[in-house]
């Protein structure tokens, strides 16, 4: 693989679009593959420097997991993860002018090695097409920053 297929750059990550994030939570539809909650949505770019066709939220929770160095090394697993396989959804039939906006929600107590949670993200990378393929999106509406 070239490098820019394997970087995992600021194009890819879902990091300042507030609004967009609460849409995401709000509409978009969710399912469990331990140990990662996934939301996702089909939606409009907000503006035209958004290059890449999927971008990614990553959280992990302050309640479970107290000390931010948990955290912090979770957070680089499940990015590192999703990064090695987001291949997997260069496959998707997104409609045209369209993106996938994905969020990983670690939801386990524990701190998991690096192999449970590339488990859990293949699991959610090979289930997303599934999903799309069957319809099963909630909206393919704009990301209006003035909604």
């Amino acid at each position: 693989m070239s490098r820019a297929l394997c970087s995992f750059g600021k194009e890819h990550k879902l990091l300042t679009h507030r609004i967009l994030i609460e849409r995401l939570f709000e509409e978009g539809s969710s399912f469990f593959a331990y140990p990662l909650r996934c939301v996702w949505m089909v939606v409009d770019p907000v503006s035209a420097r958004e290059m890449a066709a999927t971008q990614v939220l990553v959280s992990v929770s302050k309640r479970n997991h107290k000390r931010a160095v948990i955290r912090n090394r979770q957070k680089r697993r499940i990015r590192e993860a999703y990064r090695l396989n987001r291949h997997r959804l260069s496959s998707i039939p997104l409609p045209e002018n369209k993106r996938l906006i994905l969020a990983f929600i670690y939801s386990s107590k524990e701190v998991l090695e690096y192999a449970a949670i590339e488990h859990g993200v293949k699991k959610i990378l090979t289930e997303i097409p599934k999903r799309l393929a069957a319809g099963a999106h909630l909206t393919l509406g704009a990301a209006d920053p003035g909604v």
